[in-house]
């Protein structure tokens, strides 16, 4: 059976060849216009098809001629006590419900294939998510890029402070050590005083190097804090920037998957529709009617079935249509001898059991064959019917 298309998509095809100049469609543009393209193929027709209908427009616009100019002296007529003219409406096409249905369906699958296409939704979260990614990327380099780490105890200002605070204390206990052990001796300098002023002095200063240590533990502390918060930095907006691509891509699925759910559900509600049922049975019986015109221009054998009774003038092997129902030597020339009831009752008791390549004849291809006759010889002259 042929290809069967309807009415709408013959007018898509139209439109499209209209647009491109009469050239040969593109596969992708004609399976589009067909219903059978893949997302990506209609995505690509689409695109095309709307920037060619752009250019025709604008073609169009250019070619408009305005009106001579109004003078300026110019009165218009009154028009007050003129009859309304009441323009007659143009009364819209009726369509059945169901194909009133497919048609909002299919505005709803275009609008979406639009959206989808032109990404204007989605502008605003992928800018965001582009600032994200950028953030982290800087705070990434920073923390690869960084000087290793350096410290200096004498540029240091804490431990300058410490420094003259432990040196301070370190004299004054080299002078306490020393004026207790004088006392003991008497009054007199000695070595065992030195001694122990010198010991004095040496516990405080050691309190210095205890404190310029803990100086350096800090400051190494605070550079591995430093690089552990730009690393921090790089992985927060960088998580932030991955959440928003995954739900950029989810949303542009759930908006492809909701325009390719709204084209099916348009196909459903045609196929349901009377429009729908008349083409299909309209190129179902062309397609029927140009298979038997095909066998009767090929000489398909035809074979009767076997209890049909041989008619005088016919053939065992009969070869083609016209020599099975041997419409020119009897049906045709002795017409009027028939009523047209009879004339079509009798090309089907003909066409009964009758096989094209071993396959039965059906009701249909007989009724479309009868009709094919009757259109072939409009100028059969009938017998009057008897009541």
């Amino acid at each position: 059976m042929a290809v069967v298309v309807d009415g709408m998509r013959k007018d898509l095809l139209n439109t499209y060849k209209e647009l491109y100049s009469g050239q040969q469609l593109p596969t992708y543009v004609y399976n589009h216009a067909m219903g059978t393209a893949t997302p990506d193929e209609s995505a690509k027709a689409i695109s095309e098809i709307n920037a060619l209908q752009k250019q025709k427009d604008e073609q169009a616009n250019k070619k408009e001629v305005q009106g001579p100019p109004i003078p300026d002296n110019f009165v218009p007529p009154d028009r007050s006590n003129d009859t309304e003219i009441v323009e007659p409406t143009k009364e819209e096409p009726k369509y059945s419900q169901a194909y009133q249905d497919y048609l909002k369906y299919m505005d709803a699958y275009n609008e979406g294939m639009d959206d989808y296409l032109s990404g204007e939704k989605f502008s605003d979260a992928e800018t965001k998510r582009d600032e994200y990614y950028k953030l982290a990327q800087d705070y990434m380099d920073k923390y690869i890029k960084r000087d290793s780490f350096s410290y200096d105890v004498n540029t240091d200002k804490m431990y300058a402070m410490y420094r003259d605070q432990y040196l301070n204390q370190a004299q004054q206990a080299q002078k306490d050590a020393m004026a207790q052990a004088a006392a003991l001796t008497g009054g007199y300098g000695s070595t065992y005083a030195s001694a122990m002023g010198q010991r004095a002095y040496s516990a405080e200063m050691d309190k210095l190097d205890a404190k310029a240590s803990e100086l350096y533990d800090n400051a190494y502390a605070r550079y591995l804090q430093e690089g552990q918060n730009m690393l921090d930095a790089a992985s927060l907006y960088g998580s932030q920037a991955e959440t928003l691509e995954n739900r950029i891509a989810n949303d542009k699925a759930n908006m492809l998957s909701n325009a390719q759910l709204q084209y099916t559900l348009g196909q459903q509600k045609y196929q349901e529709s009377d429009e729908y049922k008349n083409t299909v049975a309209k190129e179902e019986k062309e397609s029927t009617l140009e298979s038997l015109k095909n066998a009767l221009a090929n000489d398909a054998e035809i074979t009767p079935s076997p209890g049909y009774k041989m008619q005088r003038g016919e053939k065992t092997g009969f070869h083609g249509i016209a020599n099975a129902i041997d419409l020119e030597r009897d049906l045709n020339k002795n017409s009027q001898n028939y009523t047209k009831k009879d004339y079509v009752d009798a090309i089907y008791e003909r066409l009964s059991g009758v096989t094209i390549g071993g396959t039965p004849m059906t009701e249909e291809q007989m009724i479309a064959y009868v009709d094919w006759v009757l259109q072939t010889y409009p100028n059969l002259v009938f017998k009057k019917a008897t009541n």
